[in-house]
């Protein structure tokens, strides 16, 4: 599932699961090339597939406190839409 143990280490807190419905989480790593040591809630089944759901993280963007008297502020003027021309 992984090429080294900085690899482990990362994903550690990440929930693991079985195509049976077992659910997991890595203990520890063992050596260097990406083994490790995970407890799940049940026995395994030698024929069941351990997975690890990744999604994409998201940061928030950094956020800046509005000030209505900058002079960047947004105005309240409404811009109009501009005229759609439908040729035949």
């Amino acid at each position: 599932m992984f090429f080294n143990s900085e690899d482990v280490a990362w994903f550690k807190a990440l929930q693991l699961w079985t195509k049976r419905g077992r659910i997991g989480y890595i203990k520890e790593s063992l050596g260097t090339h990406g083994y490790f040591k995970a407890t799940f809630d049940g026995r395994i089944n030698p024929m069941d597939s351990i997975a690890v759901s990744l999604y994409k993280r998201v940061w928030p963007r950094s956020a800046e406190v509005w000030r209505p008297w900058q002079d960047d502020a947004p105005t309240n003027e409404v811009e109009e839409a501009p005229e759609l021309v439908m040729s035949s």
